[in-house]
């Protein structure tokens, strides 16, 4: 198997419309990942899935604490946004989006299973007390390189790539298979983008060509794309000092950007 892989992240009834807690125009990242699957699989590469998955009690729920869905608070002794019930386990709101091409789909990988903790990233919960079996997944299948896509880019795509960049994995977001919630100034996706390209020198962003090709872009202050190259891949990459990260400036660089070929393989 080739040593990369799509994760799909959280591309669940609820996050789309008509959901508990929709996010603005989800549904239209379903036919990105359709795309990205039939793209994936003619490669021989593995397309996997994260999926929200939180009991009836789950303390992010706003009901659980009798108050309005998106109100701050704290669980865990962590900051939390209380939202609306949603992604049961086992409910239809927690099920896959019935579009999305789930027959291809090797492995999936549940979080926010504990009620005391909500749990953004595919890789951790919230306070990185417990993991998920992703990681273990993707060594075992030395697999070291992610595409990433899915819902929300501000909350559960963000804290996904954070984890896979301190764990060690160069990945790539395609920026056009995202959408964010927005609810909070900080949640915005320019600030969003700039915030996850600040902790790693393997962070790429892109967007899917008009056909086969994927246009890869740089994703950090002033976004901008190429043309459409069908049936090409190419990436702007962003070399980051490691000192920017430490001291959280994302927009501190010593190193400019470099262009550069993904490896087709």
């Amino acid at each position: 198997m080739p040593p990369r892989a799509l994760l799909l992240v959280d591309l669940q009834n609820d996050f789309c419309a008509g959901g508990a807690l929709a996010v603005p125009e989800g549904d239209s990242t379903v036919d990105v990942a359709n795309r990205l699957i039939d793209w994936c699989q003619s490669r021989g590469e593995a397309v996997i899935a994260s999926q929200d998955w939180h009991p009836a009690n789950h303390g992010s729920f706003a009901s659980q604490h009798c108050v309005e869905p998106y109100m701050p608070g704290q669980l865990d002794g962590l900051p939390q946004t209380f939202w609306p019930v949603h992604c049961v386990q086992n409910s239809e709101g927690a099920q896959l989006h019935p579009l999305l091409n789930q027959k291809a789909i090797a492995a999936m990988f549940h979080k926010g299973e504990n009620p005391l903790v909500d749990s953004y990233s595919a890789f951790f919960d919230n306070g990185r007390r417990q993991k998920t079996s992703l990681d273990d997944w993707l060594r075992d299948h030395e697999i070291d390189e992610l595409i990433v896509m899915g819902l929300a880019t501000d909350y559960c795509v963000k804290f996904t790539v954070l984890d896979a960049l301190q764990l060690g994995y160069k990945v790539n977001v395609i920026t056009d298979g995202c959408r964010g919630v927005n609810i909070q100034p900080q949640d915005q996706c320019a600030r969003v983008y700039g915030d996850v390209s600040s902790w790693g020198n393997a962070i790429y962003a892109g967007r899917l060509g008009r056909d086969a090709g994927v246009i890869l872009v740089e994703f950090i202050s002033g976004l901008h794309f190429l043309n459409d190259i069908v049936g090409q891949i190419i990436l702007v990459s962003v070399a980051f000092n490691l000192l920017a990260a430490k001291t959280r400036r994302p927009n501190k660089y010593i190193c400019p950007p470099l262009i550069t070929g993904l490896n087709i393989r």
